[in-house]
């Protein structure tokens, strides 16, 4: 069910014991010279929606939230708070859920940089609510949820899947076809035998950590290689994604 639709009356009927509160997490960001900037926004909307649509008696969809963390593209294109700021949009959120009745709440999250600010957020709320073992928060990143759906689909090397990358387009591809320019797709990113310890992939987690902006490692501001993108591999990507994405709600619903 979608929580906005509902009246009052009805949310005050819910039973809280057997429902999961679904919060998407997106993003308006630059996504190259070929995306538009909502790509993070509208592909977690539509895996959230079609999530929801496969388990109505168990999910109830929160709106998306837009505005993110994502100050590394500021240079370029992007609507973004602070940290503080979106750690506090976070735990206000899980409070206004909590004080409403509900017990588990699942962060699905479309853009990689709330993923350290909102875990932090976490962190904060369940110091602020201990002794309530009852309250159980998650988040995920939909392709790390759905990690055994990307390895069959992509064909890019290590450092293709990342940002406007052959994952992201082809799935805009599917889903909104009139809002790419493959004509202006193009590799981006740290590529190279060389730049292991800086390679960025949905798939590999580097062994240092560094804090970069996307102009200092992408001339365009993508990551990947997008020109390998198919509307067929979209398909496949969405589909993948959902089914993984159900699989954890119907564990999570056990819990």
């Amino acid at each position: 069910m979608h929580f906005k639709k509902l009246k009052w009356p009805e949310v005050k009927a819910l039973d809280f014991g057997k429902l999961i509160a679904v919060a998407p997490l997106g993003s308006i960001e630059q996504h190259s010279l070929h995306l538009p900037l909502s790509v993070d926004t509208d592909l977690i909307t539509e895996l959230s929606e079609r999530v929801e649509s496969a388990r109505p008696e168990t999910v109830v969809l929160l709106p998306t939230l837009w505005l993110e963390h994502s100050p590394h593209h500021r240079y370029l294109a992007s609507l973004s708070l602070e940290i503080q700021p979106y750690m506090e949009v976070i735990k206000g959120l899980c409070d206004s859920l909590i004080r409403t009745g509900f017990h588990k709440i699942l962060f699905l999250n479309g853009h990689g940089g709330n993923e350290i600010v909102t875990k932090a957020a976490m962190r904060d709320v369940k110091t602020k609510y201990e002794g309530r073992p009852e309250l159980q928060i998650g988040f995920a990143s939909y392709w790390a949820l759905g990690r055994d759906t990307v390895s069959p689909i992509r064909e890019s090397p290590v450092g293709g899947v990342g940002h406007a990358c052959e994952m992201e387009t082809s799935m805009v591809l599917n889903l909104r076809p009139d809002s790419v320019e493959m004509a202006k797709a193009k590799t981006g990113g740290p590529f190279g035998t060389s730049n292991n310890y800086k390679r960025l992939d949905a798939q590999y987690a580097p062994p240092v950590y560094f804090v970069d902006e996307f102009n200092d490692i992408s001339e365009h501001g993508g990551i990947g290689r997008p020109e390998m993108a198919t509307p067929e591999k979209g398909q496949k990507f969405v589909d993948g994604f959902v089914r993984e994405i159900v699989e954890f709600v119907d564990e999570f619903a056990k819990w």
